[in-house]
């Protein structure tokens, strides 16, 4: 099963790992990561904690 997310770089080279292998285990995880996101955004705190950080990552 390969992932429906495209990247700009192989997702593969930090590990070392084959593409597919990499991929499918980003497959897997997106789900309790969206849920994770949800559940965050779902208090002021944590919608302002995510806000918070994704300003940081632009930086």
């Amino acid at each position: 099963m390969l992932c429906p997310f495209k990247t700009s770089q192989p997702t593969n080279q930090p590990t070392n790992q084959p593409q597919d292998k990499t991929q499918s285990v980003l497959f897997m995880t997106m789900p309790a990561l969206m849920d994770a996101l949800k559940r965050n955004a779902s208090t002021p705190q944590g919608a302002e904690a995510l806000l918070n950080a994704l300003k940081l990552e632009q930086a």
